[in-house]
């Protein structure tokens, strides 16, 4: 850029002997997009001069010749920075000032004085009590100038690529809250279309296993042995996902009442211990323990299957499954430890969440749609207890949760 020299009532020039470093705004911005800025001063001499400082720029010029014009311009367009004039007939620099930082759309356009007039400190102050954020005497640099403006256009171009950001992330967010919510609308309606074929699928395969349709040969009932299987698995996703579907929205009804721990234990390791037979896995059991919290019994129940299904499905032949209840101050501890392949560390943080999934392929080979955890750890929260998990990869998980052990603790 040329030396300009100093300014003099921007009218004449005279030169000087050192140049303020102008910084490479553009630099720091690529490819910046244009910006407004607004002059204002009555006379038009002086208009062409402040064009003259910023024709090198990439600003797009407005000009005002009186405080009422700037005003219009401001109702029209979005400026980075307004250069006026003080002494201007009719409106004068401070009087446009304040009106315009009483406006909201407007008040935080900074605004530069520029005068020649008094520069006693009572009027200065005068000017920044209007809202001037600078104040430049003629006669003045014109490089000083520029570096000021500059500084605030590229704080105009921050403030409106910070406010597209803001935008872009509320659009985001208002896209996922909305396919969250077809989501869960989703899962509600698929899963309870799920029970209407499920329920005709079983209840013929039934009636086919039962023979009441005539004898069966080997091949035929292994047939229908694996339909009401896989009838079976389909109609424990179908539970599953209504259950999360209703956690997701608020819906989750709990039915407690006082249920003697052992025995509700013992009533899921019944069940468990044929599918951790057939895998070569080994339960073992330490309940010794006499309570009878106040729970939802088939809500614990599910919990209680949820887990060591879990711990069955991810350890391997040979393996065992360990169970323990014991009390910890006015809390009644379970763990359900197991062999197994264990848990990554980075992958601990999100085990609880929906659809997620341990290993994944381990998890295709085994089945699972990721919620059980998700489910089981919303249960526990909501009858007023915690859940987490300590995993070692390699050598097994143990998953802990507590209940409370007092009816008045229940939530």
């Amino acid at each position: 850029m040329t030396p300009m020299g100093s300014y003099n009532g921007l009218n004449s020039w005279n030169g000087i002997n050192q140049e303020p470093t102008v910084p490479d705004w553009s630099a720091m911005t690529p490819n910046p997009p244009p910006v407004n800025v607004l002059i204002v001063d009555d006379r038009p001499e002086n208009l062409m001069a402040l064009r003259a400082v910023f024709e090198d720029e990439p600003y797009v010029l407005w000009e005002a010749s009186s405080g009422e014009e700037a005003l219009k311009h401001l109702l029209k367009a979005e400026f980075a920075v307004i250069i006026m004039d003080v002494q201007m007939p009719g409106m004068n620099g401070f009087e446009t000032a304040q009106l315009i930082k009483r406006r909201e759309k407007t008040r935080q356009v900074p605004i530069i004085f520029v005068t020649a007039i008094d520069k006693h400190d009572a009027y200065v102050f005068q000017g920044y009590e209007a809202g001037a954020v600078d104040y430049m005497f003629k006669p003045f640099d014109p490089r000083i100038l520029q570096c000021k403006v500059a500084a605030f256009v590229e704080m105009h171009r921050h403030k409106q690529a910070l406010a597209r950001h803001v935008e872009a992330l509320d659009a985001a967010n208002r896209e996922l809250r909305e396919l969250d919510r077809f989501k869960d609308s989703f899962l509600s309606v698929i899963s309870h279309e799920l029970r209407t074929p499920l329920n005709f699928i079983m209840g013929f395969a039934s009636i086919l296993d039962d023979e009441l349709t005539g004898t069966l040969n080997d091949a035929q009932r292994l047939a229908v042995s694996r339909i009401l299987v896989g009838a079976d698995r389909m109609e424990e996703l179908a539970s599953d996902l209504i259950d999360y579907a209703k956690i997701q929205a608020g819906k989750l009804i709990l039915t407690p009442a006082s249920a003697p721990y052992a025995e509700l234990l013992e009533g899921v390791l019944a069940v468990m211990r044929p599918y951790a037979e057939e895998r070569g896995v080994a339960i073992g059991v330490d309940a010794q323990v006499e309570a009878a919290p106040w729970v939802d019994r088939n809500r614990i129940a599910q919990v209680l299957r949820n887990l060591v299904a879990n711990a069955v499905k991810f350890t391997p032949q040979g393996g065992r499954v360990a169970v323990r209840t014991f009390l910890r101050d006015d809390r009644l501890v379970t763990q359900i430890e197991d062999t197994g392949v264990g848990i990554a560390e980075d992958q601990l943080t999100r085990i609880f969440d929906g659809f997620t999934q341990v290993d994944m392929s381990t998890t295709r080979a085994s089945g699972g749609t990721g919620l059980g955890l998700a489910i089981s750890k919303a249960l526990i929260e909501a009858h007023g207890g915690t859940i987490d998990v300590a995993s070692v990869p390699g050598h097994g998980s143990v998953f802990s949760f507590t209940l409370p052990i007092a009816a008045d603790s229940r939530g």
